[in-house]
């Protein structure tokens, strides 16, 4: 399967001025294409994880597609034996959910490697950029410990956080920026050592979902780079599908319309509002039912701003309050966690206005009530999701891993 992917990295190409795997054996020095293509092999990418299994593969590289340019693609997937009754021995295996935790114990290869790549980047005057499809630090935007207290466990995919062990060892060694995807959001952040170096990871937006977009990475020079965000607004076709999607839609009418979702997303005339639409029942139908405690769910998404602070306030809003529900409000959170900086735009000021009065009322008795309870938690996380949106384009220290100032 690796073999379709061929053009993109996973294969060495003529045109490369150097490609190599955890698992080779020459040196820069001594380096041709020909040794890269044996080496590039599948079944000479292989490790064991137990004498009793199978080799496993791994399917890291590291390219240098332009002069002074080092791109390391690591494979952070750990896969484990996972009897599956009809499948042949070699096919029975499933990936574990933390991915970079699990490569201490089970890729011991790997960071050997990884840490003779950035020492061979050094030796070499190359600029290294490492990339993963998992990200390497917090995607929350510090919000973590305040989601895990207030949502359920899996909420804001907590599962799936790395361990700070991991990001540390990471930046001890001297990766000093690393994109990531999986997660659909469009985050920029930075761990710090001790000494005051640090590692940036930059978690790249989906082609698919709210807001679609990708990442432009610029090197200035070998010591500064920028990072900016491209939205995607338009794209030919992609309502190509919409008889498609109306027919489930008739389907999902007569089998399950508690669940269905809003038929207007058909009605949409470009992809970005699709998207948004798209994302927007995602919330509602998803991640509202797998996040939110009862009483949120129970008691706010349907009752208005205006009520809500009412209620909290025991009195009427000096001005009124723009149309939005508690839905809104939850919304938005996610839209912020996921879309960063052009969700508060988005949100408007007059609204992000509201809420943060809303927050106010809630906050000074949070004990009279369970919802004036979790709404001041959400104030919590929703104010420092605000803090976390990264002005583009940002600039990156590459040489101590820090995002600079404006």
């Amino acid at each position: 399967m690796v073999a379709c992917y061929a053009d993109f990295g996973y294969y060495p190409r003529e045109e490369d001025r150097y490609w190599e795997t955890p698992f080779t054996d020459y040196t820069y020095e001594d380096y041709s294409p020909e040794k890269a293509l044996q080496a590039a092999d599948i079944h000479a990418r292989s490790y064991l994880l137990a004498d009793t299994i199978p080799p496993l593969f791994d399917v890291s590289y590291l390219v240098e597609p332009v002069e002074g340019l080092w791109l390391l693609a690591i494979d952070a997937n750990v896969y484990f034996p996972q009897p599956s009754p009809g499948q042949p021995k070699e096919m029975q295996f499933s990936g574990t959910e933390s991915r970079y935790n699990r490569i201490f114990e089970n890729k011991t290869h790997l960071l050997p490697w990884i840490t003779h790549v950035r020492e061979e980047a050094h030796k070499h005057n190359k600029t290294l950029i490492t990339f993963s499809h998992y990200p390497l630090t917090d995607f929350n935007k510090n919000t973590s410990t305040e989601i895990k207290e207030l949502f359920r466990e899996t909420a804001f995919d907590f599962h799936r956080l790395p361990a700070e062990k991991i990001t540390r060892t990471f930046a001890e060694i001297g990766i000093r920026i690393h994109f990531a995807g999986h997660m659909h959001v469009n985050d920029t952040e930075t761990y710090l050592n001790e000494d005051g170096t640090g590692l940036v990871n930059i978690q790249v937006p989906s082609l698919a979902t709210y807001i679609p977009g990708y990442k432009i990475l610029t090197l200035k020079n070998q010591e500064l780079a920028e990072v900016e965000t491209v939205t995607i607004e338009e794209v030919p076709g992609f309502n190509s599908l919409f008889p498609l999607y109306e027919k489930e839609y008739q389907y999902r009418l007569q089998t399950d319309p508690a669940h269905i979702w809003d038929k207007e997303i058909l009605q949409t005339s470009n992809y970005k509002d699709f998207c948004t639409l798209h994302f927007k029942e995602l919330v509602r139908l998803r991640f509202i039912p797998q996040d939110l405690p009862s009483i949120a769910k129970d008691s706010l998404l349907e009752v208005s701003g205006k009520d809500l602070y009412t209620k909290m306030a025991q009195t009427g809003p000096v001005d009124p309050f723009s149309a939005w529900t508690g839905f809104d409000l939850i919304h938005d959170l996610y839209r912020l966690k996921y879309g960063d900086q052009q969700v508060i735009k988005q949100i408007g000021e007059k609204q992000l206005n509201e809420y943060q009065a809303l927050f106010e009322v809630s906050g000074k008795n949070p004990q009279s009530s369970e919802v004036a309870s979790f709404l001041s938690g959400l104030a919590v996380i929703f104010h420092k999701l605000m803090d976390g949106v990264t002005p583009e384009p940002v600039r990156i220290d590459l040489k101590n891993g820090k995002i600079l100032p404006r």
